[in-house]
């Protein structure tokens, strides 16, 4: 297959026969020849196209794990007419799946079926019209797709007339659609609702489709929402009492801010059976998506004795086939298997927590009343809107002689380390001091090569920012102050005290309200947050990115719980580490077992956060 017009001719080829002329001499040897059909459309389809349909298509493994896990306890004999929905079906993966799963325990138990409800008369030839007409449903917003799907099922059984029920459409949008063209699909409810629905940010959306979704889900789609929220909420919305939705999609809506609504749905609706948390592994290849599997059960009054399944993989779980095997024999060296309450879980958040883990969590909640959000503000650096126009070195200096009144210190992320901020070479033009280009001709002249790109600005286009400015300057009396200042992206808890230092937008800062400056310090704040228990403490709901990284976004930073006044010990001697007068690596064991100590942690426990945080 040379080009992706080439794609369309086969695909649309194999559907016209199929659907209208019902040929049954499709050419085998073809079909076999270019490493199956079913994989065709997944080849046709460009990055950038994934990237914005949030489009991403799940291996075989995967796909075989969701209808074993959703379809496990499904029982024909009681209902042969159940019905399963892939509501973002792509080409079809799914419910090629449950196809081939149902075909199997049709064949299995026909003679009891058929006992049950004699005018079924199922036999081993009509199976598949069966299956095609009663049990599988899907759609999907591309038409290929759709076509694709068709036909993959329809070459179950090339020589039957019978049309899968399959459709093109957006499925987060058919009310929409309700009394229109595909009314009389949408009255059904379904059984069982699987998938791997796709994955759109906010920023991905067009704003007339963000306000259309939010029109119809305000109630759980906001701010940073996904679209996978819309696909979830849809699907508990669409599955009878007793029905299961299982997907697997990505992490973000367990921990996101913008999902607490969404999670207070779940819990309302459902009773949550089963979470596999990968913690980061990326289990399908080639796309930057932390996932989860999540099987819920519609049900009208969730029981507070819902217990959930829960299994979160371990740091040395690799990506790769195995995982599954490793998942269903219990292996603990890779995954943590556990239970936890479904009413312990809050809508701000689900910790997913093994209990032994949990209670040091609590220890440390019902010890303390005041969260860092009450002590402190918290800021984001500097957005420059073009980093080469602005981010000079000494030599670049040197050379354009750069007006020294413009320039201020520059530091980023990797600059960063616990206590203290590494020395830069570094410095930022920081032009918004300027009033008049003709005072500060140097500068000006260094910045003016870049004037192109930076005049393209969105801010400069609209008239809000003069060409030479920086994109979001902020204030300088946040730079200027002497404050707190984290990554935003880290592997670890890295809190370091600085003064006068300017820093990018992966860095954030965070200074004393009024209230506090005299009951607390920058030095006792950063000697408790750099501590093994505060990290074990904020990665316990922190969001986890990739294998090793965390996301330390101020709003979730500011949910720490800390002590209403400082203590004494612990801001010494995170006074002498930062002086730099004694061996900082003792000095930091010191506040550790001081801090393991204050909130009365066991041997045991102390063991538990140790090994968390060499996990990572």
């Amino acid at each position: 297959m040379e080009s992706n017009n080439e794609y369309r001719d086969i695909i649309d080829k194999f559907y016209n026969d199929l659907v209208f002329d019902n040929k049954t001499h499709i050419d085998k040897y073809n079909w076999e020849k270019e490493d199956s059909f079913f994989k065709f459309y997944e080849g046709y389809l460009d990055e950038e196209y994934k990237k914005h349909m949030g489009r991403y298509y799940t291996d075989d493994h995967i796909v075989d794990f969701i209808i074993k896990t959703a379809l496990e306890k499904l029982d024909l004999v009681e209902n042969p007419y159940i019905k399963i929905l892939d509501p973002s079906c792509g080409c079809g993966y799914f419910l090629m799946g449950a196809y081939d799963f149902l075909k199997e325990r049709y064949e299995r138990d026909i003679d009891s079926i058929n006992c049950k409800f004699p005018d079924i008369n199922l036999t081993k030839d009509n199976i598949h019209e069966h299956i095609i007409k009663n049990n599988i449903f899907g759609a999907d917003i591309d038409e290929y797709s759709v076509k694709h799907t068709i036909v993959n099922l329809m070459m179950k059984k090339p020589s039957s007339r019978a049309v899968p029920n399959i459709i093109c459409c957006d499925s987060v949008m058919n009310w929409e659609h309700m009394r229109h063209k595909y009314s009389k699909f949408w009255r059904n409810k379904f059984d069982f609702i699987i998938g791997n629905p796709p994955y759109i940010g906010h920023k991905k959306m067009s704003q007339g489709y963000r306000k259309k979704l939010n029109s119809i889900y305000g109630d759980i789609f906001k701010d940073k929402g996904d679209i996978s929220f819309c696909f979830i909420k849809s699907s508990i919305d669409r599955v009878n009492e007793g029905g299961i939705v299982c997907f697997i999609t990505s992490r973000y809506f367990i921990e996101s801010p913008s999902a607490v609504n969404l999670r207070g749905y779940i819990k309302d609706e459902c009773s949550i059976e089963k979470i596999i948390d990968f913690y980061g592994i990326r289990i399908m290849k080639g796309i930057s998506v932390d996932p989860v599997i999540i099987m819920i059960r519609k049900a009208l009054k969730p029981t507070e004795k819902n217990i959930i399944d829960v299994a979160k993989a371990n740091k040395n779980l690799k990506n790769d086939e195995l995982i599954f095997e490793k998942y269903e024999n219990k292996n603990s060296s890779f995954f943590s298997f556990f239970e936890i309450p479904q009413y312990k879980l809050e809508d701000k958040g689900w910790v997913l927590l093994p209990k032994e883990e949990m209670d040091i969590i609590n220890k440390i909640e019902e010890s303390l009343t005041m969260r860092l959000s009450s002590v402190c503000n918290s800021f984001q650096g500097v957005i420059t809107g073009c980093d080469k126009a602005f981010i000079v070195n000494r030599q670049i200096i040197e050379e354009y002689s750069i007006e020294k009144e413009l320039l201020k210190r520059w530091i980023k992320n990797s600059h960063i380390k616990k206590f203290k901020v590494d020395e830069s070479n570094l410095y930022i033009i920081y032009s918004n001091i300027i009033k008049d280009e003709e005072e500060y001709k140097r500068a000006i002249a260094y910045i003016s090569q870049y004037r192109d790109k930076l005049e393209s600005r969105r801010e400069c286009r609209k008239g809000f920012r003069k060409w030479y400015e920086l994109q979001w300057g902020r204030d300088e009396r946040l730079f200027d102050m002497e404050k707190i200042v984290f990554p935003y992206k880290s592997s670890s808890n890295r809190f370091a005290i600085d003064k006068g230092s300017y820093s990018s937008a992966d860095v954030y800062g965070m200074y004393l309200n009024e209230d506090y400056k005299d009951k607390l310090s920058l030095e006792f704040l950063v000697g408790l947050l750099n501590t093994k228990l505060y990290e074990f403490y904020f990665k316990s709901f922190g969001k986890k990115l990739g294998k090793d990284l965390y996301d330390y976004y101020p709003n979730t930073i500011m949910r720490l719980m800390v002590p209403e006044a400082e203590d004494k010990y612990i801001r010494d001697n995170a006074g002498i580490i930062l002086s730099r007068d004694g061996n900082a690596q003792n000095i930091m064991e010191n506040i550790d077992n001081y801090v393991y100590d204050m909130f009365n942690l066991s041997k045991i426990e102390i063991e538990i956060i140790e090994e968390r945080i060499c996990k990572g």
